[in-house]
C-alpha cells in the first residue's frame, strides 16, 4: 500500500493515479483494524506478506514466505 511502489501489474510509465492515500486513513486502516478486532480468532487467521505495506503489524502480523512456508507445514 505504497502509491511510490505501484501496482505489480502497470508499468511505470502507463500507470494510472491511485487514490490509496486519500482513501488510507479513513477508509482502509480502519476496515483492516476491524477485522482485525472482529474476524481473526485461532481458527481464522490473516498475516501480511507485503514488502511494503503501511499497515502496522500490529494490525496484520507481517510475515516473510519462509514464515509462511513454516505456518503451511503438515
Amino acid at each position: 500500500m505504497d502509491r511510490n511502489v505501484g501496482r505489480f501489474y502497470e508499468k511505470k510509465e502507463e500507470a494510472l493515479p491511485t487514490a490509496i492515500d486519500r482513501h488510507f486513513d479513513k477508509f482502509i486502516y480502519p476496515s483492516f483494524r476491524w477485522m482485525s478486532e472482529k474476524i481473526v480468532n485461532d481458527n481464522f487467521k490473516v498475516f501480511n506478506l507485503s514488502l511494503n505495506s503501511r499497515l502496522p503489524g500490529t494490525v496484520i502480523p507481517k510475515i516473510n514466505l519462509d514464515q509462511l512456508d513454516k505456518l503451511l507445514e503438515p
